[in-house]
């Protein structure tokens, strides 16, 4: 039976003129998110080659010049089909997390405020796809604690390669995987991903297949539980005895870390006669890896950090580069120590004579040999990472590591041997890019991710089951684990 309803004249015509306008609405709301991922595409990869190191002809890196090259390939081919501001994130997203370093990261000034999910929050433990939180839903039994086998017909691993890895990590780095793992089942209307329809779960009864019923839910609602699945830990700051030792806590090696090397300065004898210290970074995204090397003489001897030596890390020559740099004495101030201003005044002046004179670097690009310090065995420092430790963070672990400290937790983040990031904000306004301005040539292309000599399979995140796992065994068993670290 068809209903037919009549109405007034002047009512059809509102809903006439509000269908219009809001047609209207949508198409130009279309046109800027497509004209905004053209343009942002277009000046992200414009930057990068007039900006970072890799991309300079005189650098020979063929493959950053590559991987560039294809990430602005796709995302130019992308970019036209744009209709939505979750398309725009989605090209963004895609050029940044196919460049090798999370330092090129693609930072949003805009979140999708409603998600559509499927009441199950991932996390990656050992390799496995497993149910870290969940929304019970009618007529679907508990699947907390299950292992993702597949969906679709594939496999578990080829899923997250492709919706995971193509816009929120790269994939050959395990620590990204983790941080991404939460949002495998959490659709964010990506355009150019299909919604799965149907997975098959391993549970402590058997195999179970679930139909996917995705609903919408709001991203404030479950962003906290999403980041709790990550299992990554948050350090704080401070130095306080610990047991018979010693904990000290940096979550970053910015504005607050100098506060706590000075308490460590104060306290340094009884550090270094302890039987051991706990040296714990989780959560830490890097800042200035000079802070490190502060906290490294402090329980080693100023010997724990190798004399400068005539290897300079040159940077890539630019008008923007050369501002970054002369911004640092006014940013860092008291932050660096003696040698570092001495540093960084070097950089500043060799950076304004290769600009005057028309050089594509500040320094020779001749790779050098990456000084070692001597290993210390006293006292035994227990290193807590996990897989936020990214940037300065990994060249303080790699020297902490060549001093003898034991890695504990989990594997850390990788990035390449370029650095100084900024980040550069975008025409469209949406959002920022990274870009880098120096090489270092004394390290190895790649820089991380290290593996702890000791994992911690619990919850990073639960720092009191993580201090309970430590007391009982770093003056224990730990106390005759002898560690080698290669380097080669």
């Amino acid at each position: 039976m068809k209903i037919i309803l009549r109405l007034p004249l002047a009512v059809i015509l509102f809903v006439t003129v509000l269908a219009s306008a809001h047609a209207s609405e949508h198409s130009s709301a279309s046109s800027f998110f497509r004209q905004a991922a053209i343009d942002d595409v277009e000046f992200a990869n414009r930057t990068l080659l007039e900006n970072h190191p890799g991309a300079a002809p005189e650098m020979q890196d063929a493959h950053f010049q590559k991987m560039l090259q294809a990430a602005y390939v796709l995302a130019k081919a992308r970019a036209p089909e744009v209709n939505t501001a979750e398309g725009y994130l989605a090209v963004m997203s895609g050029f940044s997390n196919t460049l090798d370093d999370k330092h090129l990261s693609f930072k949003s000034a805009l979140n999708v405020a409603r998600l559509n999910w499927v009441g199950l929050i991932m996390t990656l433990r050992n390799g496995r796809w497993i149910v870290a939180d969940e929304d019970p839903w009618k007529g679907r039994l508990p699947l907390k604690g299950a292992t993702l086998v597949s969906c679709d017909g594939r496999s578990a691993d080829d899923v997250a390669r492709e919706r995971l890895g193509g816009f929120r990590a790269d994939w050959s780095i395990p620590a990204q995987r983790t941080i991404a793992a939460p949002w495998l089942l959490i659709d964010e209307s990506n355009p150019f991903l299909k919604a799965l329809k149907q997975c098959e779960f391993s549970t402590s009864t058997g195999t179970r297949n679930i139909d996917l019923d995705w609903d919408s839910v709001w991203r404030d609602g479950i962003i906290s539980r999403i980041n709790a699945a990550r299992g990554t830990g948050a350090a704080g700051y401070g130095v306080k005895r610990f047991g018979s030792g010693w904990w000290i806590s940096i979550q970053e090696f910015t504005a607050k870390a100098p506060e706590v090397i000075e308490a460590a300065r104060a306290v340094h004898a009884e550090l270094r006669s302890a039987p051991f210290v706990v040296f714990d970074v989780r959560g830490n995204g890097g800042g200035s890896s000079d802070l490190g090397d502060q906290l490294a003489a402090v329980l080693y001897g100023d010997s724990a950090v190798p004399p400068p030596d005539n290897c300079r890390s040159p940077w890539r020559v630019s008008p923007e580069n050369q501002a970054h740099l002369e911004s640092y004495p006014r940013l860092l101030g008291d932050r660096l120590s003696p040698e570092a201003r001495s540093d960084l005044d070097q950089d500043i002046a060799a950076m304004r004579k290769a600009r005057a004179d028309g050089a594509a670097f500040s320094g020779p690009i001749t790779i050098c040999s990456h000084k070692k310090p001597q290993q210390h065995v006293a006292p035994r420092v227990y290193l807590v990472t996990d897989s936020v430790c990214f940037s300065s963070c990994l060249l303080v672990v790699e020297r902490f590591r060549e001093l003898g400290a034991v890695q504990v937790g989990s594997a850390t983040n990788g990035n390449t041997n370029y650095e100084e990031n900024r980040r550069v904000s975008l025409p469209s306004g949406l959002g920022t890019i990274g870009v880098q301005a120096k090489v270092e040539l004394s390290y190895p292309s790649r820089v991380g991710p290290f593996e702890p000599d000791i994992p911690y399979d619990g919850d990073l995140g639960d720092t009191a089951a993580l201090q309970a796992w430590i007391a009982t065994k770093a003056t224990g068993e730990w106390t005759r684990i002898v560690v080698i670290h290669n380097r080669n």
